[in-house]
């Protein structure tokens, strides 16, 4: 199956959101509430081994927030995401543990 999954830090937590709202609100006189979410697709993966490497791979529970599903009809946002042939650390990363947790994970 495909996922996709959305983590966001908690309240108190949200430090780089709030370091981008305060940046917006200097720079460019927006007054706005910043929300910054980490968007996971993942690909053919069982559900039990998504539920299972949710609270261990892809976020912290003390400090992250799971959302797996959202609605951004009702929002203003923008997303950003790195080109073709651009390295993503943190999409590698996760890959490298799922493989290490699951051996018939297969590259994306």
């Amino acid at each position: 199956m495909n996922y996709r999954i959305f983590i966001e830090k908690k309240e108190g937590f949200n430090l780089e959101a709030k370091r981008l709202e305060n940046q917006l609100k200097e720079n460019f006189k927006i007054k706005c509430s910043v929300r910054l979410l980490n968007v996971y697709d993942i690909f053919n993966i069982e559900e039990s081994q998504l539920n299972n490497s949710i609270k261990v791979i892809f976020s912290e529970p003390p400090t992250d927030k799971i959302i797996e599903k959202k609605d951004f009809e009702s929002l203003k946002y923008f997303a950003v995401e790195y080109l073709p042939g651009q390295f993503d650390q943190r999409a590698d990363s996760a890959l490298q543990c799922l493989k290490l947790l699951y051996n018939d994970i297969k590259d994306v």
